[in-house]
């Protein structure tokens, strides 16, 4: 089923939809997933209404499509079978983003639970004053050429990227195992040895 209705709540100012963070938002997805198995926790997840049909669920499956908002799911109704068969038998309902909207801000507050502003990585390319050079956060590698062999020689640990516990962290000690099913070259990236941290290899 999906809900046509939910477009609607979001405050827009024509070019601008806001993150609605107290409810409708991307980064309530992990307490919800917390919700789904028990676990108390001191985020917010989705409203109930929006995963009714998920409740007792011992396994959860969460599909992360980076770039695939709410107007490409219903332009890919009508070419692709799987997304008719999820529109079918489930709940598809838009929900905001986080902000920034981008990949780096995103994929970060699915792996930690926070949001951007809690996490600090939001974006691709972030300044390290401590080291005077521009790196991309993901794969973490200086943007410019000339600060390459500079990098490698004072091989900075990539534990900067994040202090805290990821989200598979926090599953762990409640003995919920995680996996992650992603490209090989992702996972061998030193921000993934520090952003999937607790996942089960």
């Amino acid at each position: 089923m999906i809900n046509d209705d939910m477009q609607f709540r979001y405050r827009d100012d024509g070019n601008f939809v806001y993150p609605d963070y107290d409810g409708y938002n991307f980064s309530n997805i992990n307490s919800t997933i917390l919700s789904l198995f028990g676990i108390n926790n001191n985020g917010t997840p989705l409203k109930k209404e929006l995963y009714s049909n998920l409740h007792g669920s011992k396994k959860v499956v969460f599909f992360y499509i980076d770039g695939l908002g709410y107007d490409s799911w219903r332009n890919y109704l009508e070419k692709y079978r799987p997304f008719e068969e999820i529109n079918s038998s489930g709940i598809v309902s838009p929900i905001t983003s986080v902000f920034p909207s981008t990949t780096a801000a995103a994929s970060n507050t699915i792996n930690t639970g926070m949001t951007p502003a809690e996490h600090g990585l939001f974006e691709w390319r972030l300044y390290l004053e401590n080291y005077n050079m521009v790196v991309k956060s993901l794969p973490f590698i200086p943007v410019y050429r000339q600060d390459r062999e500079r990098f490698a020689e004072l091989s900075p640990d990539p534990s900067i990227l994040f202090h805290g516990k990821t989200f598979y962290e926090t599953l762990n000690e409640h003995g919920i195992r995680s996996y992650i099913i992603s490209y090989a070259d992702l996972l061998k990236s030193s921000y993934s040895r520090i952003m999937y941290s607790g996942v089960k290899e």
